[in-house]
């Protein structure tokens, strides 16, 4: 796809989100029409023709990041009323970043039952587009292929110290917030990064990043979290995309780096993995280190 129509799309995008927020919470508005990027797998998609799954929003400002953290936790406690974990869950800032804390959990993840995972199946993400059709945009934003229906936008529908994932494609990334280059710091692949700055309408794109998706080549730049970028390697191969054995040799060398040992960097190194898979893990990981804790107290 062109970067004008890509640009035109991202636009759209968000200003359909904006549209679905309540006026009167001028404040969520305001940090989003200032402070947001998008960044991450859209624009690689949208670049190389194919579907996209999701759009992950950023913020330059925790105060903005915070500011929507809150208003779609209340959102979200409307739809589940009868939940007591949920309802006692509020936004806190904690080192800098932005999380969800349940008093009597901690920090947590807040699911819907209905969430259903990304498709592993390379088929079901890849959408043929015709980069020259002049319908592309309409087709990327689905808004003139199907029937207008009555059902809400933008709702959220799970809740992680990550993200919020709403209906309709968003992804509000609240754990990390600052300028592009301090956002892509947390990025593991040069492909990847891409961003968009919807205050100012201007495009991102680094030569490096297009030579990667030409060639379908993972280039591992360096992470905050190399464990999650090792477990994402398989995603990309089963898609076509190939990796050498010295980009591996750095996950690993920075991975060695780090004391998984330690309850509390494993489960920040886990940070996008799936959580479901990992989750029953990690709390028997945190009952066996507590229980011994207990034990050597009682001595």
């Amino acid at each position: 796809m062109k970067i004008k129509n890509i640009k035109t799309v991202l636009t759209k995008k968000i200003k359909s989100w904006v549209r679905s927020i309540d006026p009167k919470e001028v404040a969520v508005i305001a940090a989003i029409e200032k402070d947001t990027i998008v960044s991450g797998g859209a624009i690689t998609s949208m670049l190389m023709n194919e579907k996209v799954n999701d759009y992950d929003i950023y913020f330059k400002t925790v105060e903005s990041a915070t500011v929507v953290a809150e208003y779609y936790l209340k959102e979200y406690k409307k739809l589940k009323p009868d939940s007591p974990r949920i309802q006692e869950a509020y936004i806190k800032v904690e080192d800098g970043r932005v999380l969800v804390h349940i008093p009597s959990i901690g920090i947590t993840e807040i699911p819907d039952d209905k969430t259903e995972p990304e498709s592993d199946n390379p088929d079901d993400n890849v959408n043929q587009y015709d980069p020259e059709n002049v319908e592309e945009i309409k087709t990327v934003l689905n808004k003139d292929n199907e029937p207008e229906t009555e059902k809400p936008l933008y709702k959220p529908k799970f809740i992680s110290s990550n993200a919020i994932t709403l209906t309709d494609d968003i992804q509000v990334v609240i754990r990390f917030t600052g300028d592009i280059t301090e956002i892509h710091k947390n990025y593991d692949f040069t492909h990847c990064k891409c961003a968009f700055d919807y205050s100012n309408k201007n495009m991102f794109i680094h030569d490096d990043a297009l030579e990667c998706m030409l060639n379908k080549e993972l280039r591992y730049t360096t992470s905050r979290y190399p464990l999650c970028s090792i477990m994402r390697i398989r995603k990309f191969i089963d898609r076509g995309w190939h990796i050498n054995a010295g980009q591996i040799l750095k996950m690993a060398w920075d991975l060695n780096k780090l004391d998984l040992n330690n309850v509390h960097v494993l489960r920040d190194q886990l940070i996008g993995v799936d959580s479901a898979y990992f989750g029953h893990l990690l709390y028997l990981i945190e009952k066996k280190q507590s229980e011994k804790q207990n034990n050597s107290e009682d001595i």
